[in-house]
């Protein structure tokens, strides 16, 4: 029985790989712009922070009002998706982040800034969980990690090619003609979305019985799904562990080997090659146990974090734990997407939601309390803390059922 399940979802597979190809890449650079768009400020902050002659806390602010506002939008707009195309959703919330990312390129000061990128991190918070959502509505549970996979390259497509480039552009042009170029690519994005098929998340009955609860009422039923609540307490640790690392890593590296911006940008390639492997990893994961999997990740990225801050002098040491973080944190990301979109069909955009309300928590909190901590105790300490709050996570992974 186990032999005829595996040869039919392999066989529903192969028939329909063309027929998900399109979504998938259409969804890859839509989570690429965004993923761009949150993650190339890390090198940029000084020369922000030069612009607006700020400190580099206040302007690591422009981070946390990024991740604050997904965290906002993402539990309140995502959950439209369940009751309206999620194409229209996102389309929607494409052209929304493309307006924000105009109103950075031409901030002229901090307070129009951090307005820019709250407003980048509302369209952010619909549309990431919603394409999360996409997938979950389109692919088979057997068979999602793999393609939930190539649409989390988005992110290590942001890592590779577009922190290193949107750090380029900031040292030849400036910072300005970074949020110009992601601004672009959102176009594009936004173009190729029109023909992205329509899918239906649920039935007419579905949504006029949620049509009479309160937003309160209808996260508090999310939450006592069996297995959401820890699952999106897991992601809130390990995006805190990335987030308060990664926002001050340019900065630790520069301050330590006296980089410019375009090479601090680069360093991050080797992270985004491992992350780029989100494919294998979900493979691996629909194979050997998604609990599992997601354990040995939480594990791996807790030695990591202990061990970056003692290898900023070396971009030769540096270089393979970057590699191994990126492995780690792709792995952990596709099992928890996967997981959460298998928690309930009739509410996966709501609990899409809470999955970006606890990652861009993390984004806020991290990028916050570790900026603190970095400007008064070191890099040191922000990885000592990103560890353990990690560590905590891979504890509650033990409380999860195998799947």
């Amino acid at each position: 029985m186990a032999q005829q399940l595996e040869h039919a979802s392999e066989q529903y597979m192969t028939q329909n790989t063309v027929a998900l190809l399109w979504p998938a890449v259409t969804l890859l650079i839509g989570i690429f712009a965004i993923g761009m768009d949150e993650l190339v400020i890390s090198p940029l902050l000084i020369d922000v922070s030069n612009t607006f002659h700020s400190s580099l806390s206040v302007t690591a602010l422009s981070v946390s009002i990024y991740g604050l506002t997904i965290a906002i939008s993402a539990p309140i707009v995502s959950p439209l998706g369940d009751q309206i195309p999620r194409r229209t959703l996102m389309l929607g919330t494409l052209v929304g982040f493309i307006v924000a990312s105009a109103v950075c390129a031409v901030a002229p000061n901090m307070l129009v800034l951090l307005i820019g990128r709250a407003l980048s991190g509302m369209a952010a918070g619909a549309f990431v969980p919603s394409a999360y959502a996409y997938v979950g509505d389109s692919v088979p549970f057997t068979h999602r990690g793999r393609v939930m996979g190539v649409v989390l390259s988005g992110w290590a497509a942001a890592l590779l090619i577009g922190v290193p480039f949107g750090g380029w552009v900031g040292g030849q042009l400036g910072w300005r003609a970074t949020f110009v170029s992601i601004a672009i690519l959102a176009v594009v994005a936004t173009c190729l979305m029109f023909r992205l098929p329509q899918v239906h998340a649920v039935t007419d009955s579905s949504v006029q019985a949620r049509e009479h609860e309160s937003f309160m009422q209808a996260c508090w039923k999310v939450v006592q799904i069996p297995g959401v609540l820890p699952l999106v307490l897991v992601t809130f640790c390990d995006m805190f562990g990335f987030y308060g690392a990664y926002t001050f890593l340019g900065s630790f590296v520069r301050s330590s080997q006296h980089f410019g911006t375009a090479v601090a940008g680069e360093l991050i390639i080797p992270y985004g090659i491992g992350f780029a492997l989100s494919p294998l990893t979900g493979r691996f994961a629909d194979r050997f146990g998604h609990r599992r999997s997601l354990l040995i990740a939480l594990f791996l990225l807790a030695a990591v974090l202990t061990s970056l801050p003692h290898l900023g002098q070396s971009v030769l040491f540096l270089t393979p734990v970057l590699l191994v973080w990126g492995i780690g944190q792709s792995t952990a990301l596709t099992t928890l997407s996967t997981l959460l979109t298998e928690a309930s069909q009739e509410h996966r955009g709501q609990v899409m939601g809470l999955y970006s309300f606890a990652t861009n928590m993390a984004v806020a909190l991290g990028s916050s309390l570790m900026g603190s901590i970095y400007t008064m105790y070191g890099y040191v300490s922000v990885g000592m803390v990103c560890a353990v709050i990690s560590l905590i996570g891979a504890v509650l992974t033990i409380t999860l059922r195998d799947n």
